[in-house]
Parts: C-alpha cells; structure tokens; sequence
C-alpha cells in the first residue's frame, strides 16, 4: 500500500489551497469533472465549504461542475450488514437499562460496591449505561470491545477485576440484543470493517486536512487502499513535514515545542469577564472594522457552546440574525418540555412536575380549545395563589386542596387538573409508546404551523424527531417483563435529551460554528469566544473508566492528541491570514461564574513574550462585569389613573407614608408579586398562626377564667397546629414543621404572660373587633377599615393591644415616629418639643380614634362601662425571636398631644389619597415590594404623562 503526502501550504485558508490542487491539471471546458475522487474531510460542514469553494471556481470559469464526493472518516466504518438489524441508540440503551437491572452485581464485586443491588431502579442503570456506552464508543474508534481489551491489553489496564466485570455486563449486554434480532452497532463495525466499501468509478482518494482520524477508519481506509491510490493533503508547508505522521496527524511531542505566531497580543488576544462580555466583544470587533461587513467577510467559533445563546443576544440588538450550524437541543421547544413535564409528573407525582406542565404554551392552547369556559391568564393566577396557600409537594395534596373549592375560586385551575388527572387515567391504562402517540395526537390536533414564519418549523422537526424515536421504541427489546412503563418513558426522555433539530434560518443569518470547523472558513476575520483550558484544547479530566495515562497506553485519544491537534489548527489558522485577522477572546468566569483558566496554547510563545502575556491573561479587569449599568427602559409601566379609592385599611396609612405612588399600585391597582416558588409560611400566615390560637383563647368560655399557664400553652399550640394542617395538609414540609415548632415555642411563653395578665385581673372584652362591628367607620369623608387583635378592661382602664409576631418588633414609639428628614412628606410632618418629627405609621392612634368614633363599640361597651370614665391605653402583645422579651409594651404616653396630631396626619393622608396625589415614588425604601419592576429609581420605570381625565399630581 502506497501513501503519498502532499503539502499544501499555509499561506491561505484550506478551501482556496484544495481546490487551486484539485484544478490544477484542468483544460478549460464546460465541465470541471471531479467525480472520480472521494476526498476525505474531518466534518460534514466542511465538506459543504469544499464543495462551495468547487463550484465558486467553476462559476468564475463559465463551467458546471461534477463534484467529488466527499465524506467524513466514519464513512468507512458503517456497519454494512442489514442496517434493520443493528441497534439503535434507543434500543441499545434498553438493552443496556434491562441488563444492569436484572444482573446479579452482587458477583461483580469488584465493579460495585456492597449494597448496590438496593439501587437497582432505572435511574441508576440508565445513568450508568451513559458511561459504559461513552467508555464502548472511546474503545470501538481504536476497534476494540471491552472484552477485546482484556484479552489483547490487560498488561496496559489498571485494576483488572473492574475490567473482568464490565466484560461479564457487555456479554449479558450482547446476549440481549442477540435474542431479540439485534446487533450492537459497535460489534458490527469493527466486525464488519471495510467490507463492501463501494469504490466503483473511484480513481484517487485524498485524505484533506483530516488531523484526528480514529485508528479504526484508518484501518478500514487500509483495506480500500488496495484498491485505490491514497493521497495525504496537509494544510502546512513542506518544512513542517517532522511535524505530521504519514497520515497527516500532528505528532505530539514535536507540536509541544512549536510556538503560535500570534502577531499583535493587544489586539488579537483579549481578556473578558463573563459570558456576555465576551460576547459583546465579539460585537466591538466587528464594529471596529469601521466598514460595512458581509457575513462572508468574519467567522465566529464558540468552542464553549454556552456563550452561543449570549453571542445571539449581543447581536439581536443590532437586528442580525445568528445561528447554530451544529443544531439547537430538541430540550428548548414547548413540545418536548410538553412530553418531558408530564414524563417527570407520571414518575415524580410531585408539584414542581404538574406546574410545569399547566405553564406549558402547548398544553394551555389545547385546554382553552377544549374548555370555552376556561381562562388562561386566571389560571395561571390561580396556580400561583393556590400554591402560595397551601404549599401542597405531591399530587394527592394537590386534587385534596382543590377538592375543598367550589363555584368560581380556582375554577380555571380545577378544570386544567382535571385534564391532566384524565391524561394520566388514560396512561395508567394503555401503553406507553400507544399512549405517547394518542397524546400527542390529542394535544396538537387541528395545530397548524405556518411555515413563513422564522422558527415555526421548530415545532414539526421536534414531532419528526419524537415519532422517530416512538417508532424506534415498538422494537422487542422494549416487550421484555423488565421494560415497564416507567422505564419505557425514562428511556423516550433521556434519548431526547440528546437530540438536535436544525430551524430555518435567513440566508443572511450569522452561523456560530465549532472549533474544528473554523480552519476550513476563508474570511478574512476569524473571532474565537472562549478560549479557555477544557475547550480548546479540549481535555480528559476524571474519566471513571479510562481517564488520561492509560488512553495513552492503550493508542487512543489522549490529552497530548488533543493539545498537538489544536495546536496545528490554530497555527494554520493565523498563519493562513498573513495580515492578521484571528481573534481569539478568553474568558475570566463561565455562566455560572465559576472561575476559567486562560487556554495552555496562548501560552506557546518566546520566552521573552511569556512573561507579558500571563500577565495579560491573568489581569485584573479593570471594570467589573457585574457593575450594574443604569437601564436604558425598552418600555415603561403606564399605570392607570383611572381608580378611586373609597376606603382605606388601617394599615394602608403605614404604606402611604413609606411610599404614595406605591400605595397606589398596590391598594388601587392591586398590583402584587405572584409565583409559585413559596418554600414557608409567610409573614402573614406565621403572624395568623400565632394570632387565630390568641383570638381563640379571648373567645373560650370554659378557659375564660383559666390562669394556668400549662393548660393555655396547651390550647395554643393545639390550635396552632390545627391551622397550619388544615392550611399545608396533615404531612407538613419540613419548612412549615420547623416554623410550626418556632411558633409553638412563642405561644407557649406568651401563655406564660396571659396567665399574669389574667392574675392582675384584666378581661378580654374582644378579640379580632373590626370597625363599626364589620361595617367600617368614616373619617373625612373615607371609609376606614380595621381589625383590633384584642381589647382588654380593667376597672377604669381599657387597654387596645396589637398582636406583634417579627422577629425583632420595634416598641409602639419606634414603630410609629421617626426623625424628619428631607424626603418627609408633608403630610407626616409635627413636631413634638420644638423637635421635627414625622409619622411612619398610624396604626395604634388610629385605632384609638377609631373606637372613641365607634357608634357599635360605645353602644356594646356602654352596656357595661361608662366610656367617659375610662382611660385609653394601647400597646403591643410581643411575640418575637427572643422569647425572654416576650410580653406586653404599652404606649405610656401616647397622650392627647400624639393623638391630635395623628388625627391631623390621618386626615392630611386621606386628602391627599381623594385628590390622587401619589407622586413621585420615594427613593429609599426597607422593603421594595415592587423592586422587580425596576433597576435604580422607580421613578425611571414609570411613564407618568395624562391617562383619560386623570393625572399624577406633582
């Protein structure tokens, strides 16, 4: 067998080099016939760029053209038996799942550990079928199996006996497949290797510019060579000939010692922080061109595939459409998040599985077409509010709360669960692959696609690509006892997981490639974002089964390999463009922000360059990515004006006070922040746990006179208890237990302290009064609703006492007046010993004015007391963190000069609240209920120009 090597050069890119050789013998004609030749490139894509390079020549040359065929080193290792008969990923990965649950590991000791066989469920086994099949696919490029390393290779291996019982799972592998018809794809191709390999018509073939053929290919090239001449084309010049074997790949220990001939650091090496920074720098570098670009004049490499999504984003804003030549995960699409969501329900049957799928835009389109009564956007809410309310995990909690509703609270949400409980009836009564289809079927029946539109197609290659895989599944490895239901549907959903669809896009449209695709691109400009240690070179770090030293051992692809082969690459790139023009971009942290490391071939340089570029490389950057830049608002809030507020809470006023334009959007516009993430009780139903067991106790007759502080610790958690059950269910998560606790702690020191108020004689004359007994008073022309926790009398004293449940609540004076300052509202202001003060809350006063305004309260407390007689006195019942401050603090003097100027606060407040003055928004706010509607000021958010006959006043 002859090999000749030929030397291309490097003074152009690959594409212009092989076609000035393939041309070079041709007689102008009207046809460039290349069809005898089968040339060899390392990608498909790049066979697609020779092919383009082809035809450009023979269009400048008024000639058609008979291409060459061109193919992919995996071309001569197909298994070329009945391709029917050979498994498929899917049915290879039953087979795989089925014997690593039904072996008997406990013999395979030295593979697993003592209790294993406890784990065998399909979880475990398809995740350690992933690796056995990654470790079978590194072993078959070299033509082994894993029995064939044992018996060839055991001096090279470590830790034989693992070895020995992989080799015992690969036959009981093997054996499966063989029962059922199956042949495993590994075992056919090197069993089958260069057998009717079709060369007729074939009178050369070329090996271009491939730098890592697997030893198997070459092997199988070997036996075609018998039967046709083989030449090696390298894309280096002829002094580099020490650098490559006689297939062309680059030597490892001669690459170690080549320098990269960068030629400007400064410019073509650049440092970035995060993700999207280097992706804006991918941007910067082609606006500095400061010309007009033509998407045939720069190429873009993103060897770290995470920055794609970020590279698109950082284009998007300049109108241009990017892309992925490799493909986009099938995993984006809604429908494959449709099948994947009700996949993770029918195992999990927990709550996060069920949201999911009632959020899929699929599955929300086929209920609001099957239920005309149905609402999405109210259903959604719904799923929000019901998850704040009752925190249910599993999907028994779930149908039991939504049991307890009737008419039309959560309607939406009990229609679209009652469709789901259906689909899984219908699951647990059919099979699997059956059900797939008619689920399927049901869920986009009469769903057109409209083909003109970007992305649409989206849709139908996702449905292309999961019939495939259904269809592929209707095999007799999946009819086996072991395959159940469940099994079948983790292994439908992991073997999506690993698929790619390939959308439309506009020719104009910019591609993102890989690294191996960048050496056969011709621009001028070539951009690499994440040029980073791991992904070029790319590295073997950890592997269970063959980590670095013995793929060495063993010929197969190792670290050296890998750094040799980008070595090469990179150099024929810049060497290629001799007037520069490759950008390669580095980044400091990845997008988790975990640390990166600079790549080890930036750093093959002179000696006297070395020292310069660490310390470009491992620079501090001088601006923090994660400065936060001031927004520039794509759009702003415009909220409506046209709401009357015709009553007010008691608390409203405390909301006021912090903040009018947000009191507007929460108590006119009812604007709140729903979602479904609630992980504990709020501070609400933490503050209700504590306050129904209190209100309970003032309203007991049989413990009305109760001083024992154990019996009324008793009472209170009991209730405590029955509220968070009935409100979380009898199985409380361990949250809600852990606060349950907390509260019971705090009841039971607060019984301590009710004990003492009743030893001094106080009674409870009401718990839980609301104004004008339900019917609210008025003020100043403003209805005033409230809600005293509790009213206590003794003698000529009445006590207005106010349930505090914070961890560290303020006493009644630090909690109701502060010190003035310049963003004071008017309203707020008053002075207390020629001292400016201002009002941040009027809860206490107010309920003081309230009760003597109280028509309802006088006329039942005048059965009794003579009002004009009592002495008014309010407080807090503090129940916080610290139990030892657990008790009562008492406002002692809250005299008429505090309630004077309350009452003037409270009716300036509902003035300002009558004429709509609710701007501008205050700047410093504790708790920014409403932050996620801004960056910086909420005054920036806000367009507050005329709505209708309404204005924001100034």
């Amino acid at each position: 067998m002859k090999v000749d090597s030929f030397f291309l050069g490097w003074d152009k890119p690959i594409v212009q080099l092989a076609v000035k050789r393939l041309t070079k013998d041709w007689k102008p004609s009207p046809i460039l016939d290349l069809s005898n030749l089968l040339i060899v490139v390392p990608t498909k894509q790049s066979g697609r760029r020779l092919r383009e390079g082809i035809a450009r020549f023979a269009a400048e040359n008024n000639a058609g053209v008979l291409p060459p065929k061109t193919v992919t080193p995996d071309f001569f290792i197909r298994p070329e038996n009945d391709i029917n008969k050979v498994a498929s990923t899917v049915e290879s990965t039953a087979a795989w799942a089925e014997t690593l649950m039904t072996s008997d590991i406990s013999k395979l000791t030295a593979l697993f550990p003592k209790n294993t066989e406890n784990k065998q469920d399909s979880k475990w086994a398809l995740s350690l079928a992933e690796k056995i099949s990654r470790l079978r696919t590194l072993l078959s490029e070299n033509g082994l199996l894993i029995s064939d390393l044992v018996k060839k290779d055991s001096d090279n291996i470590e830790e034989l006996p693992r070895w020995e019982n992989l080799t015992t799972l690969e036959k009981e592998y093997l054996s499966k497949l063989h029962k059922v018809g199956l042949e495993d794809i590994h075992k056919a191709k090197i069993e089958n290797l260069g057998k009717n390999i079709n060369v007729d018509g074939i009178e050369l073939l070329i090996i271009l510019a491939v730098p890592d053929p697997t030893p198997l290919s070459l092997k199988a090239i070997e036996i075609v060579a018998k039967k046709v001449p083989i030449e090696i084309w390298i894309h280096a010049p002829e002094n580099f000939k020490y650098a490559f074997d006689k297939w062309g790949r680059p030597i490892p220990d001669e690459w170690a010692k080549i320098e990269i001939p960068f030629s400007d650091d400064k410019e073509y090496i650049r440092l970035r922080g995060d993700a999207q920074s280097q992706a804006d720098d991918v941007v910067n570098i082609l606006l500095g061109q400061q010309k007009d670009l033509d998407v045939n004049e720069f190429s873009i490499a993103a060897p770290n595939t995470n920055l794609i999504p970020f590279i698109k984003k950082a284009f998007i804003t300049h109108n241009i459409e990017v892309y992925n030549p490799a493909g986009e995960s099938i995993t984006t699409g809604a429908m494959f998040q449709l099948v994947n969501s009700f996949g993770r329900l029918l195992s999990t049957k927990q709550y996060d599985d069920w949201s999911s799928l009632l959020r899929n835009s699929d599955m929300l389109r086929y209920i609001s077409k099957k239920e005309d009564n149905f609402n999405q956007i109210s259903m959604l809410t719904q799923l929000d509010k019901f998850q704040n309310a009752h925190m249910p995990n599993m999907l028994n909690e779930i149908s039991f709360f939504l049991q307890r509703y009737t008419g039309n609270q959560f309607k939406d949400l009990r229609i679209a669960h009652e469709i789901i409980m259906k689909f899984i009836a219908q699951f647990n009564n059919t099979k699997p692959l059956e059900f797939m289809r008619t689920f399927l079927a049901e869920i986009y029946k009469g769903y057109k696609i409209d083909p003109s539109v970007w992305g649409n197609t989206k849709q139908s290659d996702t449905a292309f690509v999961i019939s495939k895989i259904v269809d592929e599944m209707d095999s007799p490895i999946f009819k086996t006892d072991r395959m159940s239901s469940s099994l079948q549907m983790d292994i439908l959903f992991k073997t999506l997981k690993q698929k790619k669809i390939y959308p439309e896009h506009s020719e104009r449209a910019i591609p993102v490639q890989g690294w191996l695709e960048m050496p056969w691109e011709e621009a001028e400009i070539v951009i690499i974002a994440g040029m980073n240690e791991g992904f070029v070179p790319d590295s073997v770090v950890g592997d269970i089964f063959l980590p670095d030293l013995p793929r060495k051992k063993l010929g197969l692809h190792d670290n050296s390999n890998r750094f040799a082969r980008d070595s090469y690459l990179l150099t024929s790139m810049i060497s290629s463009r001799p007037n520069g023009g490759v950008y390669c971009i580095v980044g400091k942290q990845d997008v988790s922000n975990d640390p990166l490391k600079p790549s080890r071939l930036l750093f093959r340089c002179s000696n006297d360059k070395l020292l310069y570029r660490a310390k470009l490389l491992f620079q501090e950057l001088s601006e923090p990515d994660s400065e936060i830049i001031p927004p520039d608002y794509q759009w702003k809030l415009k909220p409506e004006m046209s709401y009357d507020i015709n009553h007010m809470s008691a608390t409203a006023f405390k909301e006021y006070l912090a903040c009018p334009f947000r009191f507007y959007l929460k108590r006119a516009l009812h604007m709140t922040h729903l979602d479904d993430r609630k992980t504990e009780a709020d501070a609400m139903e933490f503050g209700n746990a504590c306050h129904i067991p209190l209100e309970k106790l003032g309203k007991n007759k049989k413990l009305s006179g109760c001083k024992n502080k154990v019996e009324l610790a008793r009472f209170l958690k009991n209730e405590a208890t029955k509220f968070m059950e009935n409100k979380f269910g009898k199985e409380l998560p361990l949250a809600i237990s852990v606060q349950l606790d907390t509260i019971k702690k705090r009841l039971a020191k607060a019984a301590e302290i009710e004990a003492q108020i009743r030893d001094e004689g106080w009674k409870t004359i009401a718990t839980e009064y609301e104004f004008g007994n339900g019917k609210g008073i008025e003020i100043n022309g403003m209805k005033i609703v409230g809600k005293i926790d509790r009213i206590d009398i003794k003698d000529n004293l009445l006590r207005i006492i106010d349930y505090k449940t914070g961890d560290t609540p303020k006493g009644p004076l630090q909690a109701h007046i502060k010190n003035a300052n310049c963003e004071t509202l008017d309203c707020a202001f008053f002075e207390v010993n020629n001292k400016e003060k201002a009002w941040i809350d009027l809860q206490l006063p107010l309920y003081y004015i309230a009760l003597t305004k109280d028509c309802d309260f006088l006329n039942m407390l005048n059965i009794k007391y003579n009002i004009k007689q009592l002495e008014i006195h309010c407080g807090y019942f503090m129940l916080p963190k610290s139990l030892d401050e657990t008790g009562l603090k008492i406002w002692e003097d809250l005299n008429n000069y505090y309630i004077d100027a309350a009452e003037e606060c409270l009716n300036k407040v509902i003035n300002c609240v009558k004429n709509k003055e609710f701007w501008p928004p205050s700047e410093n706010i504790k708790y920014d209920e409403f932050a996620y509607l801004h960056i910086g000021s909420l005054k920036d958010a806000i367009e507050i120009n005329n709505y209708g006959q309404y204005q924001f006043r100034f």
